[in-house]
């Protein structure tokens, strides 16, 4: 329970003193996974995990669409010289996690070392940049659950 709010507080944007929004550690990022409203939760999603790529994963002229009344929703940004689009899952307000093995699909093809890992804790999303070995340290220290999507 410990590494649950640990990770919480590590990941989650929190508002400076000086009314500045920003991350603790660009290690792990978190989310609600009931996040979606509108547009702009899946470019603020991707815009973290470059962040947290530490720049490995260099999505550029990221862009998305939600309208949840009617059933549609996308996500498209331009990586390594080709431009993805992918329609997403609605789910009420729920975010499609989809994505996230999607854009491991593309880091694979890369030749990416280190891909997505999550972890889901009631409804919340741990996200780490790591290679295969790391999840398994950090999942024999933490018992969390991290897998690849």
């Amino acid at each position: 329970m410990f590494f649950n709010f640990l990770l919480r507080a590590l990941g989650e944007d929190l508002q400076r003193s000086d009314g500045v929004w920003g991350s603790i550690t660009d290690d792990i990022g978190c989310f609600d996974g009931e996040c979606v409203e509108d547009k702009g939760i899946y470019l603020e999603t991707i815009e973290n995990l470059r962040r947290i790529s530490k720049g490995f994963f260099s999505a550029q002229a990221i862009n998305d669409f939600v309208d949840i009344e009617k059933g549609l929703a996308w996500v498209s940004f331009e990586y390594g010289g080709k431009f993805y689009k992918w329609d997403l899952e609605v789910n009420h307000d729920w975010f499609d996690v989809g994505v996230i093995s999607k854009i491991n699909m593309v880091l694979k093809q890369s030749n990416s070392p280190r891909k997505y890992a999550v972890a889901l804790i009631d409804q919340i999303y741990f996200i780490g940049f790591f290679s295969p070995a790391q999840v398994n340290k950090l999942n024999n220290l933490t018992e969390l659950g991290f897998e690849f999507l």
